[in-house]
């Protein structure tokens, strides 16, 4: 039977942190201290507005909430941001200006790469090329323009890729419709220790470290293969292309040693439908006479998510698809055990924590699932009050077969919260496969196609979570939110 895992591969972690994209690296939480439910006036420790936008996931370490955000009708500014995770109160903020401003829209991801870190430093990286490595206290220790160096990124959809630590080397994923490659940087000085060159494509996709034969790989899923590569050298050990697609977000979940699920998307116009289908499972990863062997272990071609990465937890499988229904399969024979609908989308991934499986809806509402065999729901909670920052849409999503009837769920966060462009996206003038810059100040015009998509997408929305004893943390568009138990009686 397996059972979740979260990794402390290369990162040495004090008591409380959840120093990276789902998860990774993050320390026990007692289920005890986190709520079970919540709400605007029911244990909501903290809420903090941040400068700009974004959908990237928060992280914590120790005392500190960090998040990133961007600014500006042309990303002109991204924002790394500390806060107290005692009360929420802002400790630093450092800015910085986007190394290729490129037109802000829905359409597109909004500082959707989630940071990491370790307990030294702080690392973000921005999709319009910048990447900077910050001590605990805000002090810069360097920074550096990735297109500066390989190129700028070419993408009509934007990148949502999260950055991961290993081995004292900050690994990047860079999949766009240019030249790709899969970098690593020297996490005390910014300088190349290795950059492995990929096949061009279009992908949201995160790297994950999955320890195989108890040495850690960095697995990378990206529209259409699953590769595994060296941390050490950036050499490519093995991949996966037999006849799957639609692994264009999210990020490979480790389960045990050598295996992990993956989740894919049929597309916002089910144009990826076909292979997606064949690319939500469960893989191992073994050394066969001296060769890396990668094969299927079960999957389904039931449910296919949105932005959200599948959860293995206690035995279980839990897809969450577009529409915002759970699929709940026996975690080491795909046996479905139930389907049940929740509150609508779900861009962040589910999260398991005692005999819990919390569900964060797009929305604002959190289904909280007991885990198990058997559909029961525990709680729903709205994180905020639809008459002042949004509307409830619950109503409308009860018996619905398809909620928004789109493909909407980093990060990280992704889970990143990255929406697909629209399909007339491509016929924007582009310069170097980006939007062209307005001239001054003036806002860009939106399409009539992009102002749909603005309405659909328009904040406050769940974008991803980080969680540490006593703390959950989420985080909307331009609000941090810390859920706390407030009742002292």
């Amino acid at each position: 039977m397996f059972k979740s895992i979260l990794l402390l591969v290369a990162i040495v972690a004090p008591t409380d942190t959840w120093p990276a994209f789902l998860g990774q690296g993050s320390t026990p939480v007692d289920p005890a201290s986190i709520p079970l439910e919540w709400g605007p006036e029911k244990n909501i420790a903290w809420k903090s507005d941040i400068p700009g936008k974004g959908q990237s996931s928060p992280i914590i370490w120790n005392d500190k909430v960090f998040v990133t955000s961007i600014e500006g009708s042309m990303k002109e500014t991204c924002y790394v941001v500390a806060l107290s995770l005692k009360d929420g109160n802002q400790l630093w903020q450092y800015s910085m200006e986007s190394v290729v401003p490129v037109r802000a829209t829905y359409t597109q991801s909004r500082s959707a790469p989630t940071p990491v870190a370790d307990e030294k430093h702080v690392y973000a990286f921005f999709e319009t090329g910048g990447v900077v490595c910050l001590k605990h206290d805000g002090e810069v220790v360097w920074q550096r323009a990735l297109t500066d160096d390989y190129g700028e990124f070419e993408s009509t959809i934007g990148l949502a890729s999260s950055p991961v630590v290993v081995d004292n080397k900050l690994i990047l994923l860079i999949d766009h419709e240019g030249p790709s490659y899969l970098l690593a940087l020297d996490t005390q000085t910014g300088e190349t220790v290795w950059k492995t060159e990929r096949t061009s494509r279009s992908s949201y996709s995160s790297p994950s470290i999955v320890p195989v034969g108890g040495e850690p790989q960095i697995v990378c899923s990206s529209s259409g293969s699953i590769d595994g590569y060296s941390p050490k050298t950036g050499e490519q050990l093995w991949t996966y292309e037999q006849n799957i697609g639609g692994n264009r977000t999210g990020a490979a979940l480790p389960i045990a040693d050598g295996t992990f699920a993956i989740g894919a998307s049929p597309g916002m116009h089910n144009e990826r439908e076909e292979q997606a289908k064949n690319t939500n499972f469960i893989m191992r990863v073994e050394k066969v006479d001296g060769n890396y062997v990668a094969k299927v272990l079960w999957g389904t071609q039931e449910v296919m998510p949105a932005f959200n990465s599948p959860l293995v937890y206690n035995g279980h499988a839990y897809w969450i698809n577009r529409s915002g229904v759970v699929y709940c399969f026996d975690a080491t024979t795909g046996e479905a055990k139930y389907t049940k609908r929740t509150n609508g989308v779900c861009w962040a991934s589910p999260v398991g924590l005692g005999e819990r499986v919390y569900v964060f809806g797009k929305d604002g509402v959190t289904t909280v699932l007991a885990t198990g065999p058997e559909h029961k729901v525990l709680a729903e909670n709205m994180l905020w009050d639809p008459a002042v920052e949004g509307t409830d849409v619950r109503a409308s999503r009860r018996g619905s077969g398809s909620g928004h009837g789109s493909d909407s769920g980093h990060g990280s966060t992704q889970e990143n919260g990255a929406t697909e462009a629209p399909a007339d996206a491509e016929k924007t003038e582009r310069r170097g496969g980006r939007p062209q810059r307005t001239e001054g100040n003036e806002s860009p015009q939106l399409t009539e196609s992009e102002e749909l998509e603005a309405a659909r997408f328009a904040d406050p929305v769940q974008y991803g979570i980080a969680m540490v004893n006593g703390s959950l943390v989420i985080r909307t568009g331009a609000k941090v939110y810390c859920i706390r138990h407030t009742d002292t009686k």
